[in-house]
């Protein structure tokens, strides 16, 4: 079977709030509250946006997904040296450190690759096994 999925674009365009609020506010923050002796977690970010969320002026929920959105948008735009590490999110001017973040994501990218190809290949073992029975010469099908 063929899969007929359609892709999508590698980044998903920023909506209007988070081009025009979001966006500039989580880069002032990564600027001037973060650093390589106090990265700052998603989550607390996350949850520091949704706490000032009336101040800020944003309507829409602020979570995980769309954090990540905007991290992969500063990095991929290249608007800030942001990198994480396992302490949290900080802005970096040393290449090895933006190297290391490079590599860990490129792990990242593959483990997720080998598994989507570990599921592909069930789904074709599981048609080819169908098959082989649904055109068995005894007769039998997966109906009997």
């Amino acid at each position: 079977m063929k899969n007929n999925t359609k892709k999508q674009p590698l980044l998903k365009p920023l909506t209007d709030e988070e081009r025009i609020i979001l966006l500039p506010l989580l880069m002032k923050f990564f600027l001037e509250k973060t650093s390589k002796s106090f990265p700052v977690v998603g989550k607390d970010i996350i949850r520091r946006f949704n706490d000032k969320k009336e101040q800020i002026g944003f309507k829409s929920a602020f979570n995980n997904s769309r954090f990540m959105k905007l991290t992969n948008y500063i990095r991929a735009h290249k608007l800030l040296k942001l990198v994480t590490n396992s302490k949290g999110y900080y802005v970096s001017y040393e290449p090895d450190v933006l190297e290391e973040c490079a590599l860990s994501l490129e792990n990242r990218c593959e483990s997720i690759l080998a598994a989507a190809r570990g599921l592909r290949d069930m789904a074709a073992e599981i048609r080819h096994e169908r098959s082989m029975v649904e055109t068995c010469p005894l007769g039998f099908t997966w109906n009997d």
